[in-house]
């Protein structure tokens, strides 16, 4: 039969295996109960990605109805979350000629977007 120090020291290494380190102190400003610094520092999942608002068809009379305010409001945001996706660094710096940002300081998607598949980085569209 097996002991059960056998069983903790095997999960404690797999754990360390696959869970980074805690770089941020997290679980020493918990005990210390620094919990501001915590909520600013805690990321279940780092965000690495930018919104792009997609400029097409369908987006462009809340572009225009947008594009000239010296600020947007958080309601201006929201409304642009419809037509806005994430995309990681790599395709942000990989597409940066398709790419605009505007004195807001949104960015904005020039290439081509398909309401199937997303945005495509080339002009054209797989058909299946």
């Amino acid at each position: 039969m097996f002991e059960h120090n056998f069983f903790t020291e095997y999960y404690r290494k797999v754990f360390n295996l696959f869970i980074p380190e805690d770089k941020h102190q997290i679980v020493n400003n918990r005990k210390e109960l620094n919990f501001i610094t915590v909520a600013n520092t805690y990321r279940l999942i780092d965000d690495n990605t930018k919104p792009l608002f997609i400029l097409n068809d369908e987006s462009r009379p809340l572009y225009e109805s947008i594009r000239y305010k010296p600020v947007l409001s958080r309601a201006d945001f929201r409304a642009m979350q419809q037509y806005s996706v994430q995309v990681y660094d790599n395709f942000f710096k990989k597409n940066i000629d398709k790419i605009g940002q505007e004195p807001q300081g949104y960015w904005i998607w020039y290439g081509d977007y398909n309401e199937e598949f997303g945005i495509s980085t080339d002009n054209t569209l797989l058909i299946v």
